[in-house]
């Protein structure tokens, strides 16, 4: 359908035939005048409805709208401002679409600019060759205090009958608008009972990289969606206070094991004071090594936390008197994490007497490595002794640096058959892991002298077995 194409009114005099002729001069000097006097008239502004929100195009000599199902497109001149369910598109810029009461579309000589009204809130005018920015938190949004910091933490609640999972996404279609480009990177997951999901998001806003995590809780009737987020430099250090600060907004809802048994928790200190995790009823810590963890369930579970490998290119692990590869060493060269699975983890099952076969990798979710190098999450399915296991791993493969780099790793594990049922258990533990800031500065110490050393004694061939460090390389908080 084509709306009537709106022009200014046009003002129509007649001369009355008694009065008299003006001179030619006079009508001349006039046209003149007009000519070099501005135009006080207002610019051409027209108003129409878009799924059932009120649209204002200001501007122009002429205006297009044109109406189609599930899309409608604005033409003023040269300028073309397309309007769909979730996206608007400014001259071929596409960008998310938030939720407004009024969107005024405003055209000014070349420039495109647009402004979303919403709840008594007004976002700033930008021109097409930028973002249109809205405010943080968007409107549906309340926020939660925080304290100081540069930590934000908020929340909306959805009383629709939609799942988790479509509640997140729609909280990040909101949240889009609000960065300086949008959210630039998402990922998450979310279990099989339809009662939870969770992810992490980076974008940039005020020209500052930030992260945040986002959760999704369904509750009675409705679902809450909180979010925090921090500077990229900072998240890791204001992340569980913030989660902290919005969990009370969340629906109280237990963690549920296997059998539908609602499960006791307790928190467990380290043996060695560097750090602490919350355990279920059952659950065991069977390793401890400044900051990094190894627990074990009481159905076949297991869960690995911070785990960092010193690794050696293997020219850097040749034995430059026999021309072979050091006993012991961890060798090989850093790829993406999926491919660093298969060849490193055998060697590391290997060193404690297990037998580890990659089966095959079901999905990869790369995030931004803390090291510079590569990192994601894989989802993967594996022979360990023989039996059938299936993992979560966080994988961040460093950059080489003077022969070496670190493979580090979290991991939860479980029965394929166990699996789904287990990882909300796992996460929980995993999000509970907190590591005394200390051990973190140590263990980088440490394990910078010990690669130096390592490296000088190769190099001399002062030994013909290296000796392998179990200290952790990465400077990272789990959320």
């Amino acid at each position: 359908m084509t709306a009537p194409r709106f022009n200014h009114p046009r003002r129509v005099s007649a001369s009355s035939p008694s009065r008299p002729r003006l001179p030619a001069w006079v009508v001349a000097a006039a046209l003149l005048l007009l000519v070099l006097t501005p135009s006080c008239s207002r610019p051409l502004e027209s108003e129409y409805t878009f799924n059932g929100k009120k649209v204002i195009v200001k501007g122009g000599d002429e205006h297009h709208v044109v109406q189609e199902k599930g899309k409608t497109t604005i033409e003023v001149g040269s300028h073309h401002v397309v309007l769909t369910a979730d996206s608007i598109s400014v001259n071929g810029k596409k960008s998310p679409l938030p939720e407004f009461d009024i969107l005024e579309i405003e055209i000014a000589g070349s420039d495109v600019k647009i402004h979303y009204k919403g709840q008594g809130e007004t976002a700033g005018a930008v021109s097409s060759e930028s973002r249109a920015r809205a405010s943080l938190p968007p409107p549906g949004f309340t926020r939660v205090d925080v304290g100081k910091g540069t930590g934000r933490a908020f929340y909306t609640v959805d009383k629709g009958k939609g799942s988790p999972v479509s509640s997140l996404k729609q909280a990040l279609r909101r949240l889009g608008p609000c960065f300086d480009h949008g959210i630039e990177d998402a990922e998450g997951f979310h279990d099989t009972k339809g009662r939870l999901a969770q992810g992490t998001f980076s974008a940039t806003l005020d020209g500052h990289p930030v992260s945040g995590v986002i959760l999704s809780v369904r509750g009675r009737g409705e679902t809450v969606v909180g979010v925090v987020l921090d500077r990229a430099d900072r998240i890791g250090q204001s992340v569980r206070s913030l989660l902290e600060a919005v969990g009370p907004k969340l629906p109280r809802r237990p963690v549920r094991n296997g059998g539908g048994e609602a499960l006791r928790w307790h928190t467990a200190v380290f043996p060695d004071g560097t750090g602490r995790v919350r355990l279920p009823e059952g659950w065991r810590i069977t390793s401890t090594y400044q900051g990094a963890v190894e627990i074990a369930g009481n159905r076949q579970e297991s869960v690995s936390l911070g785990i960092g490998i010193p690794v050696a290119l293997p020219e850097a692990a040749r034995n430059p008197l026999t021309g072979g590869i050091m006993p012991g060493a961890v060798v090989g060269y850093p790829q993406n994490p999926a491919d660093a699975i298969s060849a490193i983890a055998p060697q590391l099952a290997a060193k404690t007497g297990v037998r580890f076969e990659l089966r095959r990798i079901i999905e990869t979710a790369p995030v931004r490595s803390a090291t510079g190098g590569q990192a994601a999450f894989v989802l993967y399915d594996a022979l360990v002794n023989g039996a059938p296991r299936r993992g979560l791993s966080l994988i961040d493969c460093s950059p080489p640096s003077a022969g070496w780099w670190s493979f580090y790793y979290s991991t939860v594990a479980a029965p394929p058959e166990r699996f789904s049922r287990a990882l909300p258990v796992m996460m929980k533990i995993w999000q509970s892991w907190a590591v005394n800031p200390e051990v973190f500065r140590q263990r980088l110490r440490n394990a910078l002298r010990a690669m130096q050393e390592t490296n000088r004694m190769l190099t001399q061939a002062a030994e013909n077995r290296m000796k392998t460090f179990d200290k952790g390389l990465v400077d990272w908080t789990e959320a």
